[in-house]
Formats: structure tokens, sequence, C-alpha cells
């Protein structure tokens, strides 16, 4: 599935338009007045560059889970450990700056005229988009490890020690949550984030279950575990969930694609190979596509497994 980032990506550096400044005192700027639009490549239109000590010597650096977004011609993400920050994308200032009590563990998530912060101490946050007011808080037993998920007025989020939360979007009082017992589980991080389909809410375990819960009351519905027959240390749920004609097609971190029935979890077909662990999927017009660790990309019919094409890097 192409990524915020990668989306991101397209806007700042695919325009054929020249939008450089000769405003020297605006951090962040790379100004090129020596060439002219048709002689740059790629073509862009100018960037922000956060960290010209990192660009110049290419160092280590830790990893950034929560990477940029665009919401409403915002930029929003963290340059740094301490703050979040929103540039736009017009003219590339500064919109507002939030004081983070940690790094963000996931990329923000925005909903409306609201965006969500996740923090590594556990504090979510949410802010008005175009001022970064705050407009509630509050602060979870651990920090949010996959992407947040939205259905109506309920925000769902998945911390480190495998809880769920249904969060009120509106004032942030915890609704319900499910623990499923799996807190000493090694955890890879950004795995899928819970899905939404009607009025069940799916989530997939480190220990390889997958979990039907009630939106509205946390009810466990099922709780299934489909079994590959490669084994694998890490069982995560990878990508995103989707479903077709009552399917929930997913892939794994252990190289299984499968889909379960939405009503009680039954496996429907699975496909296994040597193809490498799943990190990413996507689906389009009743295909979903897949992409493993070793390059290759996988189409299948989302309704019965068939092996539709399967390209190599």
């Amino acid at each position: 599935m192409l990524s915020k980032q990668m989306m991101i990506a397209a806007l700042l550096f695919s325009s054929s338009v020249s939008l450089a400044r000769s405003d020297q005192s605006t951090p962040g700027f790379l100004q090129d007045k020596k060439s002219t639009v048709g002689q740059r490549r790629p073509f862009r239109s100018n960037f922000l560059k956060m960290s010209p000590l990192l660009d110049r010597e290419k160092t280590l650096a830790p990893v950034d889970y929560s990477g940029w977004i665009e919401s409403s011609r915002l930029l929003i993400g963290t340059p740094d450990a301490k703050d979040a920050v929103a540039f736009s994308l017009r003219d590339k200032k500064e919109i507002w700056r939030k004081p983070l009590k940690g790094d963000l563990t996931v990329p923000a998530f925005s909903f409306g005229e609201s965006v969500i912060l996740a923090q590594k101490n556990g504090t979510l946050t949410k802010l008005e988009l175009q001022t970064g007011l705050v407009q509630w808080e509050i602060v979870l037993p651990s920090f949010v490890s996959s992407e947040l998920a939205k259905n109506n007025e309920q925000l769902f989020a998945v911390t480190a020690n495998q809880i769920l939360y249904a969060i009120n979007a509106k004032d942030g009082s915890i609704e319900w949550f499910y623990d499923a017992e799996l807190a000493n589980d090694i955890l890879i991080h950004n795995t899928a984030s819970p899905f939404v389909f009607g009025n069940q809410v799916f989530w997939g375990l480190s220990s390889g279950e997958l979990v039907s819960l009630e939106t509205k009351t946390g009810r466990l519905q099922w709780r299934r575990n489909p079994k590959a027959s490669g084994g694998g240390r890490f069982h995560n749920y990878m990508g995103s969930f989707f479903v077709s004609n009552k399917h929930l097609v997913f892939c794994r971190y252990d190289g299984l694609i499968g889909a379960a029935s939405l009503d009680g979890g039954e496996l429907l077909w699975q496909v296994e190979g040597n193809t490498g662990n799943c990190v990413d999927s996507d689906y389009r017009g009743g295909r979903f596509y897949a992409v493993t660790t070793t390059g290759d990309i996988l189409a299948l019919n989302a309704e019965t497994g068939k092996n539709l094409w399967h390209s190599i890097k």
C-alpha cells in the first residue's frame, strides 16, 4: 500500500514549477538558484531540509516510526524528538509547534479538523488541525504501537502491551478496552492497525491470532489462530486488513497470506511460499497485493487465494 510518506514525497518532489524562496531566515529550506526548473533532476518544487547536519554526514540515526503526514495542505511530523510541527505546503511556513513528552510512536492521525499525536510515554493528544490547540489529552499505560483507526466517533488504539482501546473521539474518554494478555510477547513495530467493518473491529495479535470485537461494547465475538506451516518466530499481521465479499484478507510477517470468515474467523484460504516475510499489502478491485522482505510482490484473487501473478525484484 502506498504510504502517506510516499504520497507526501510525490507532492513535494514531482512538481515542475519552481517555488524557491530567497528568504534565508527561514530554517530548513534548500535554496537552488543556480539551476532552472528544466535542469533539475528529479523535477521538484523545493523541499524542507529537516536536518542539514545529518544530510551531509549520512550518519546512523534512530528509527523514526512516526514519519510525516499530509492533511488539508499541512505537513505534520517531528523534525526532532522535542516537538511536533505543522508546515504549510503552500509556502512552507511553520503553522504551529507542539512540545512533546516523548517521541511519536506512529504517524500523526488526522480526521476532520483534528489531529491525534501518540507519544512514547503513552500520551495521546488531540489537537486542532489548523492551530495546534489542545482539545484533550489522555495517558495510556503503554505507548501506541500501530496506526490509529477511527469509526464514527470512536478511535481505536493498540498499545505495546497488546491492549485495544476504544476511545471517544470527542472528549478522549475510554469507552472500553480488551486485553489480549500477551504483554510479554516481542512485538514488531508498525503492524496492521485495527480494522472496522460493520459492527466489528478486527485486530491481529503477535501470537498470530485474529480477534473480532463488537465496536460498541468490546465484547469478544471470536478469536482464532490461523496456523502457518512454515513456523517462524514472528506472527504479527502486517500491512492492512481488507474485506472482499465477506472475506477478511490479511498477510503476516511469517509469510502466511489468507482470508478468514467475518462471522466466525474460519480460515477460507491460505497461501504460503518461499517469498519472505510479508511486510505490506494493498487491495484493488478484488485483488490482494502482498509485498515481502525479498522484494517480491504477489497479486492474489482476494476471494479464492489464486495466484494471479508474482513479480520478483
